[in-house]
C-alpha cells in the first residue's frame, strides 16, 4: 500500500480540487503522482518532492500559468485510461471540509497501482500555540518546584528536629546539655556495654528499635524514652538496663517494653506505659507514680513503693510493698500487698492478700479474701464477695452506698409547688442531705423530705426532677481521700440518681400535712382534708387497690407494710365528673426488723486454733458478723478476741489460749439499713 505524505496546508487545496473536473489521464499519470518509494514519500514539501516533475506540490495544485498549457509528456507509453473517481467518492470528496483533523487522504488497494484508488481518513495534528506552550511550561516548572519541596523540606526537618544515633560510640557521645530541643533518634539498635547518663532534659525516640544498657541507666534530666508516632509514643520498641538510677526533679517516662535487673527511682514523675519486668527489686519514690503495664518478673522481683503517691492500673503480678508514708491506689490487679505502719492503699482492683498499713480503703468492685494487721480500713460491703476476713484490725468502719429514693412525688398546696422526697435509710450522723435538680435550677443540700421548687417551676409545662440522696463519704482533694479523718463506724456513698416527670396542672388539692403514729399492730395515717374531695384513696407501695376512707385519717395494719422503706400515697377523689382527682401525696415510712440471733456450734478446740460455725435463717439476712472469743490467757486471767467476717464459719488463731482452757463463743449479726443488730448466740467448748 502507497501513501503519500502531506502538510496540513495541503488539505485544503486538495478538497478544493476535488470539486474541479478531474484531470483527464494524459495530464498527470499515476507513477508521476504516486511515488513508489519510500524515499520520495518522506522527502520534506518545498525541497526534492517540489523541484521535479510529479511532485507534491504539481499534484494537488499546479500554478496557474501552467494550468493554460498542457503538462509536459512523458517519454513512456501512455495508459490507456486514468480511472475516475466514482460517484460515491465525489460524493466523499465533496462533503464539507470541517478545519478540524479528521482528513481524507488518497489510498491506491491495487497492485499495479492504476486502478482501486479511493479516499481515506486521516489524523494530522495542528501546531500548538505559544501561549498554550508557555503555560505548560510554566506548569512544568511549578511541579519540578514541588516536588523539590517536598523532597528537601521533610529532610531538612527530620534533622532539625532530631539527632541521629547509630551505635553505642555515637550515644556516649552525645552532648546533652547541647541538644538544643532535639529528639535522639536511634537508626539502629543500640547496646551500651558500661553505663549511660543522662542529665539533662531529652526524648530518646527508639525508632522501633530497643536500648540496652548493660551497666547502669543514670538519670537525673527530665527523659521520655519510646517510638515517637506523631504528637505521642506508639509503644513500639524495648528498653533493657541492668540497673536503673533516677533522681530527677523532673523524672523518666517510658513508653516502650522495659526490663529492669535492680532500680531506685526518686523522681518528680515516674511513668511505665508498657510492660515492665523485674529481674530484682525496684524502690520507687516519686511525687506522682504512674504504673500503667502490666508488671512481671521472677522470684526476686519486688514493686516497691518507698514514698509519694503511686497509681497503679497495670496488673502487677509481682509482689508490691508500701513504705516510708506512701499512698498506693490500686485499680487493676495486684498479688500480696504489704505495707508499713506509715503508709495508705485504696483498692479498687483485686489483690490476694494485704497486710499492715496505717490506713486501708477497700472501695466498689474490690476483691481481697484476706485484709490483716493494719491500723485502720474501711470496707464497701456491697462488694464482699462472702468470705472475706479482717484479722487484727485496729478500726475498723463500713461503707455503705446510699439508696436512690423510692418515689418522689410533686405537689401543688395553694400557691406553693412542692417537691416530697421518700425516706433513705442512714445513720443520724451520716451528714445526709439530698441535691435536686429541676430542668437547669439546682437545689444544693436539700436536708428535708420536702422542697419548695416554686421558683423553678415559672410556667406551665413538662419538667425534669433528679434526686440524688448525698452521703457524706469524702474523696478529699484531688481524688484522694484522707483516710485518717475517718473516725464514724458507718460512711455512705451518693446513690444512684433516680428522676421523675412532672407536668404542671390544676386540679383537686393535693392533701397537705401528712404524718404517721405507729400503734400496736401497724399505723395511722393523717393528712390535712381537701376541700371538694368526698373521700380518699391510700395506696401502700406497689399496690393497685387502695384503702379507702372517707376521713383525713387513715388505719394501715402492719401486715400491709413490708420490712426497710414503704412509699404511702394519699389521693384526694370525688365522685363528681367535673372535679378531677388530685395528685398522689407521698410519705415514707421505714419498718425496721431486727436480725435473728445466730445459732452457734459448738466450737471445735485444737491446739491453739478454734474452729465455729453458726447457722443463718431466711428471716436473718446478715452480712456482717461479729464473732467474740472468750478464754483464759497463758499469762492468767480471761480475754477476749473479736473478729469480723462475712462467712458462717471461721477459724482463729489464740496464741495466749492457756492449755486446757474452756472458749466461749458469742456471734452476732450486725445491724444495716433496715435492720437492727440481732441478739448474740453463744457456745463453748474446752480445750
Amino acid at each position: 500500500m502507497k501513501r503519500r505524505n502531506r502538510k496540513a496546508d495541503d488539505f485544503p487545496n486538495l478538497f478544493a480540487g476535488a470539486e474541479e473536473e478531474t484531470p483527464a489521464a494524459d495530464d498527470v499519470s499515476a507513477e508521476e503522482n504516486f511515488p513508489e518509494s519510500a524515499e520520495e514519500v518522506s522527502s520534506p514539501a518545498g525541497e526534492e518532492a517540489t523541484a521535479e516533475p510529479g511532485g507534491a506540490g504539481d499534484a494537488v495544485q499546479p500554478p496557474a500559468e501552467q494550468a493554460e498549457e498542457p503538462a509536459a509528456q512523458p517519454d513512456t507509453e501512455e495508459p490507456a485510461e486514468t480511472p475516475g473517481l466514482s460517484e460515491r467518492e465525489e460524493e466523499a470528496a465533496t462533503e464539507e471540509y470541517s478545519g478540524g483533523e479528521d482528513t481524507r487522504v488518497i489510498e491506491d488497494t491495487s497492485e499495479g497501482g492504476e486502478e482501486g484508488k479511493k479516499y481515506k481518513r486521516g489524523r494530522v495534528k495542528e501546531p500548538m500555540p505559544r501561549k498554550k506552550k508557555i503555560i505548560i511550561g510554566v506548569i512544568a516548572g511549578v511541579l519540578a518546584v514541588a516536588v523539590l519541596v517536598a523532597v528537601v523540606v521533610p529532610v531538612s526537618i527530620f534533622f532539625t528536629n532530631n539527632l541521629t544515633v547509630s551505635s553505642a560510640e555515637d550515644l556516649l557521645a552525645v552532648d546533652w546539655n547541647n541538644l538544643g530541643g532535639k529528639n535522639v533518634y536511634l537508626q539502629k539498635d543500640v547496646t551500651v556495654d558500661g553505663d549511660l547518663e543522662i542529665p539533662s532534659a531529652a526524648v530518646i525516640n527508639l525508632n522501633k528499635h530497643s536500648l540496652t544498657v548493660n551497666g547502669t541507666l543514670k538519670i537525673t534530666g527530665d527523659v521520655s524514652i519510646g517510638t515517637v508516632s506523631g504528637d505521642s509514643f506508639s509503644g513500639k520498641g524495648g528498653v533493657s538496663v541492668n540497673s536503673l538510677q533516677v533522681n530527677s526533679s523532673g523524672g523518666l517516662q517510658l513508653y516502650a517494653d522495659t526490663i529492669v535487673g535492680e532500680g531506685t527511682v526518686a523522681a518528680g514523675v515516674f511513668r511505665t506505659d508498657c510492660a515492665l519486668t523485674l529481674n530484682g527489686v525496684l524502690a520507687i519514690n516519686a511525687e506522682s507514680a504512674y504504673i500503667e503495664g502490666a508488671v512481671t518478673g521472677g522470684e526476686n522481683a519486688r514493686l516497691v513503693f518507698t514514698g509519694g503517691v503511686a497509681d497503679v492500673t497495670g496488673g502487677v503480678q509481682t509482689a508490691m510493698a508500701a513504705e516510708n508514708g506512701a499512698y498506693v491506689s490500686v485499680e487493676n490487679s495486684a498479688a500480696d500487698i504489704a505495707l508499713d505502719g506509715q503508709s495508705y492503699l485504696v483498692l479498687s482492683g483485686s489483690a490476694s492478700s494485704v497486710t499492715g498499713g496505717k490506713g486501708v480503703l477497700a472501695l466498689k468492685n474490690f476483691s481481697c479474701s484476706v485484709f490483716t494487721g493494719m491500723e485502720r480500713l474501711g470496707v464497701y460491703v456491697q462488694s464482699c464477695a462472702g468470705g472475706e476476713r479482717f484479722e487484727d484490725i485496729d478500726d475498723i468502719f463500713f461503707i455503705e452506698k446510699l439508696d436512690a429514693p423510692a418515689a418522689a412525688q410533686v405537689d401543688i398546696r395553694g400557691d406553693r409547688i412542692v417537691l416530697t422526697i421518700s425516706d433513705v435509710e442512714h445513720s443520724a450522723d451520716a451528714d445526709f442531705s439530698y441535691r435536686v435538680t429541676v430542668n437547669d435550677t439546682v437545689f444544693e443540700s436539700v436536708g428535708g423530705t420536702e422542697l419548695d421548687i416554686t421558683k423553678a417551676v415559672t410556667t406551665a409545662g413538662v419538667y425534669d426532677i433528679l434526686i440524688t440522696a448525698q452521703g457524706n463519704f469524702e474523696t478529699g482533694e484531688n481524688g484522694r481521700y484522707d483516710i485518717d479523718s475517718f473516725t464514724k463506724d458507718v460512711y455512705y456513698i451518693d446513690s444512684n440518681p433516680c428522676g421523675i416527670r412532672y407536668e404542671h396542672t390544676f386540679t383537686l388539692s393535693t392533701p397537705d400535712n401528712l404524718h404517721i403514729d405507729t400503734v400496736d399492730g401497724g399505723i395511722t395515717l393523717h393528712f390535712d382534708a381537701v376541700p371538694f374531695a368526698d373521700g380518699y384513696n391510700v395506696y401502700i407501695n406497689n399496690s393497685q387497690e387502695p384503702v379507702y376512707s372517707e376521713k383525713n385519717e387513715v388505719s394501715i395494719s402492719s401486715d400491709l407494710l413490708n420490712a426497710g422503706s414503704n412509699a404511702i400515697y394519699v389521693q384526694a377523689v370525688s365522685g363528681n365528673e367535673q372535679i378531677h382527682a388530685s395528685s398522689r401525696a407521698l410519705i415514707g415510712y421505714v419498718k425496721y426488723e431486727k436480725l435473728a440471733t445466730p445459732a452457734v456450734e459448738a466450737p471445735v478446740i485444737s491446739g491453739n486454733e478454734v474452729a465455729v460455725g453458726w447457722t443463718k435463717t431466711d428471716n436473718s439476712p446478715a452480712r456482717i458478723f461479729e464473732v467474740v472469743f472468750t478464754y483464759n490467757s497463758a499469762q492468767g486471767g480471761v480475754t477476749s478476741k473479736t473478729v469480723y467476717t462475712t462467712a458462717n464459719t471461721i477459724t482463729v488463731t489464740l496464741d495466749d489460749l492457756a492449755e486446757g482452757s474452756g472458749v466461749s463463743v458469742g456471734v452476732r449479726a450486725l445491724g444495716y439499713g433496715y435492720y437492727l443488730t440481732g441478739d448474740a448466740g453463744t457456745a463453748s467448748g474446752t480445750a
